[in-house]
């Protein structure tokens, strides 16, 4: 076969962003670190068990470096940029943990809504950064920040903002908007077509150029399609990533997010009265928008445990999505044992009201849990 080479220019897209230069790195993969989260009692095993998983990177902290998460978090650290529990700018190797949270399903059983202060948030994707030194945490140094880079997810069209955690009284998360509103940008690639030595396969490499990063390499396989001459071209290219690029100053967990709901609609979910309830320690129920990434904990009732609520007046399930689908999940833990309730329901004018029978809400496994909710 005749040896040949296509080089293909596709889309570079580069955004001009106020930031630093850092080369990436090759990441050590280092045992997981365990974390523990602000959650307690019967829920909390279920929520440590299938919580979304942390990836373990290592890190030279003089040096700084990059670390890509298997969902496409991109997280790029300048040198010199962690300190200790005693203010001390930390040297050398250092371990980093990231949990991406990109779905329905791992926002309720990573315990992680999209719930604001001041109503529902329409999220791009959560994720948590934390590092450690011997076994000790670290924080930013004061006046340093990273590059964070999260998939564009249902919301290419929205403009995130930067969103902080912070705990109610009762152990809740609830995110502050911590500004620095961002448009979605497409890092595009330049594809490198090669001859393979048979006919029926040709490979393509990668070359995606991401701000402050560099060049990240990935090699894509395609069928081989003929030239008319014996040769052959390579397609269109289809890799991009759309991105959300943010500069956070401090470790955790950060979201990124959208408010752009206004008129609340209440919600209602009546529980089985043949269980006894009691919020947080051994009763969640959520409220989980079809078409976005949204996601909301609806709250047992003062005045009638089998009732968890959401008034409507400051947040609920918004308006604009009368007559499109939700779905409402109840999680429940007595005697040893897991209980949930997976319901769609359609949003009306009046919001949304739903009876959990008995039958609905059935005894299950963590892991039967985690594959019912798969299909959010």
């Amino acid at each position: 076969m005749k040896a040949n080479q296509i080089i293909t220019s596709a889309i570079i897209a580069l955004t001009v962003l106020v930031g630093f230069t850092a080369c990436k790195k090759e990441n050590t993969v280092i045992a997981p670190i365990t974390q523990a989260q602000p959650i307690s009692s019967a829920m909390g095993g279920l929520f440590q068990q299938k919580q979304a998983p942390a990836q373990s990177f290592g890190l030279d902290a003089t040096q700084g470096g990059t670390i890509r998460g298997m969902r496409g978090t991109i997280v790029d650290f300048q040198p010199n940029s962690f300190i200790n529990a005693n203010g001390q700018v930390v040297s050398g190797a250092i371990q980093l943990t990231l949990r991406e949270v990109y779905d329905r399903t791992d926002m309720i059983l990573s315990n992680r809504t999209t719930v604001a202060d001041n109503g529902l948030l329409l999220s791009s994707g959560e994720v948590e950064i934390l590092a450690y030194q011997n076994g000790g945490r670290l924080s930013m140094a004061p006046g340093a920040s990273y590059a964070l880079y999260i998939q564009s997810i249902g919301a290419a069209a929205q403009t995130m903002n930067l969103y902080y955690p912070t705990l109610s009284a009762s152990g809740e998360n609830i995110w502050l908007d911590a500004g620095q509103p961002t448009e979605p940008t497409l890092f595009g690639t330049d594809t490198i077509g090669i001859d393979p030595p048979v006919d029926t396969m040709c490979f393509y490499i990668i070359d995606s150029l991401y701000p402050n990063i560099g060049m990240v390499y990935d090699t894509v396989y395609y069928p081989c399609s003929n030239n008319g001459g014996g040769g052959w071209e390579p397609p269109t290219p289809t890799v991009y990533d759309t991105l959300y690029s943010f500069f956070p100053s401090q470790l955790g967990w950060i979201n990124a997010d959208c408010l752009p709901y206004s008129n609340y609609l209440p919600v209602r979910v009546h529980l089985p009265t043949t269980h006894t309830y009691v919020e947080f320690t051994d009763t969640r129920v959520y409220m989980a928008l079809s078409s976005v990434l949204a996601v909301g904990t609806v709250h047992q009732s003062f005045t009638d445990a089998n009732l968890f609520e959401i008034d409507g007046q400051y947040f609920g399930v918004p308006s604009a999505f009368i007559g499109q689908t939700a779905h409402i999940v109840a999680l429940h833990y007595a005697n040893g044992r897991y209980y949930a309730a997976l319901i769609p329901v359609t949003i009306t004018a009046a919001g949304i009201e739903v009876t959990v029978t008995d039958a609905q809400l059935i005894e299950l496994t963590p892991a039967q849990i985690q594959a019912l909710l798969d299909g959010l």
